[in-house]
């Protein structure tokens, strides 16, 4: 968990993350974008 409440999980051997604490009807905090950003890139995938 971050300090931003959000939270990236891995959840797979290699690929994949579960991204949690975000309120997606709204628009994001500028301080977890970057972070959200990178998952896709770090994890290969992201839900």
């Amino acid at each position: 968990m971050t300090t931003t409440g959000f939270d990236i999980s891995r959840v797979g051997g290699r690929v994949g993350a579960r991204i949690t604490g975000v309120d997606i009807s709204r628009d994001p905090d500028p301080a977890v974008v970057p972070e959200i950003d990178s998952a896709p890139t770090e994890h290969k995938a992201a839900a």
